[in-house]
């Protein structure tokens, strides 16, 4: 970085959800697949790095993030059952059915990419943490946020951005879409 004094990071996440709620993709011919990210998760600000980040002893920078838990919604219904409003569907309880077909499981695939006008020099500096994960996990590739093969509501409301800023990036504006997927098989 030019001047560790006067260094400024700001760093935005922005969710791409085309659209933001995907209700209705049949998925075999017996049940539903869905996905509601509320609206208050889908853009997230990490924040601002300056000279109160950098850490003189140990020569580096500390990790910035919004301090926030987010939250996804997954449902997997039965073809019949009526898909909930995203309004309900924020209401609902966690709620477990039964199994889904040995054959048949589900993933939420997390990938991002930088959109920024400075360059993520590396993006497993970017970084989440939540659901399936263990611990904080870069997102330099796709890495699967969760897992399921039941029939359900199932809430994923434990999920963490951060930053991990060093010595490689440059002063200026940082972003980057981080895109969910539902996946079955």
């Amino acid at each position: 970085m030019k001047g560790i004094a006067i260094a400024l990071l700001l760093f935005s996440l922005i969710l791409a959800l085309s659209p933001p709620f995907c209700a209705d993709q049949a998925v075999a011919q017996a049940w539903r697949i869905g996905l509601y990210i509320p609206p208050q998760d889908r853009m997230v600000d990490l924040g601002t790095v300056d000279s109160s980040c950098y850490d003189i002893k140990t020569a580096s920078w500390c990790a910035i993030s919004d301090g926030r838990r987010h939250s996804v919604w997954i449902f997997v219904l039965p073809w019949s059952k009526k898909i909930p409003a995203p309004a309900e569907l924020a209401q609902l309880p966690d709620e477990t059915g039964p199994a889904l077909p040995r054959s048949v499981n589900y993933s939420l695939v997390v990938t991002a990419r930088d959109t920024g006008p400075t360059r993520i020099d590396d993006l497993s500096d970017l970084q989440m943490s939540g659901g399936d994960l263990k611990g904080w996990t870069g997102l330099d590739r796709a890495i699967t946020l969760y897992r399921g093969a039941a029939f359900g509501v199932f809430r994923v409301t434990d999920i963490q951005y951060r930053y991990r800023v060093d010595l490689q990036d440059r002063p200026g504006t940082y972003e980057a879409t981080i895109t969910y997927t539902l996946v079955s098989s």
